[in-house]
């Protein structure tokens, strides 16, 4: 998921807009935009759990005073927070946010450019959370689950899903241009180190070695 981080310009802009409508104790959207708030809500049941900084470029080909009346007519938060106050308070909420969208445009020519930051938050369930979540489909306990499903299969639901992955990254290596970090998040894994170490625990090689090494006919 991708969520406004409170420093960016969105947690910004919330922050203004908050101070004029938003009730006293009510928690901030943008705390999903920071870190350790992000691992202690999504501390159980997670294998892995990878946050990065990037930012989003918004552009308007127009004034920053014109960007506020855009987005008060057409973003949901300013349009209620605009509806919800009284005419004096609509043109000092107005005054702020094109302050606001002026000091962080980077745009000269009578246009608007700003950046602003968001968190990415990649979370994967552990194996214990996964396993659960497919006995709970068919309605059986955890351990009935795996029961049956190794006496049917042969093998751990875990091991099993670990196999199919790589023999679909394995296939995906030879048949096609995607690099490892691509072939790692198509089939599940939150990051290339992570698929690295699994590939080469389970086949004996890196990817990239397998790549050079291996031809389609030689991963069925």
């Amino acid at each position: 998921m991708a969520n406004w981080t409170g420093p960016g310009f969105v947690g910004q802009m919330f922050k203004t807009i908050a101070k004029h409508i938003a009730p006293s104790g009510m928690p901030s959207p943008v705390l999903w935009g920071d870190v350790p708030t992000v691992r202690e809500r999504l501390r159980s049941g997670i294998a892995s759990l990878e946050c990065s900084r990037h930012l989003y470029e918004f552009s308007y080909p127009f004034l920053p005073s014109d960007v506020v009346e855009f987005c008060r007519a057409n973003y949901g938060p300013m349009t209620c927070a605009f509806a919800f106050i009284g005419e004096e308070a609509q043109q000092q909420l107005r005054a702020e946010l094109t302050d606001l969208w002026s000091r962080h445009n980077r745009a000269n020519d009578g246009t608007t450019r700003v950046d602003a930051e968001y968190l990415q938050v990649v979370a994967i369930r552990g194996q214990s959370e996964a396993i659960a979540n497919l006995a709970h489909n068919v309605r059986v306990s955890r351990s009935r689950f795996a029961e049956r499903f190794r006496y049917f299969l042969g093998e751990p639901p875990m091991a099993y899903l670990t196999r199919w992955r790589l023999k679909l990254a394995a296939e995906t290596l030879v048949t096609s241009n995607a690099n490892v970090v691509e072939i790692a998040a198509e089939v599940g894994y939150a990051s290339e180190a992570a698929f690295n170490r699994v590939f080469k625990r389970e086949v004996g090689c890196p990817p990239a070695q397998f790549r050079r090494y291996r031809t389609p006919s030689q991963t069925k």
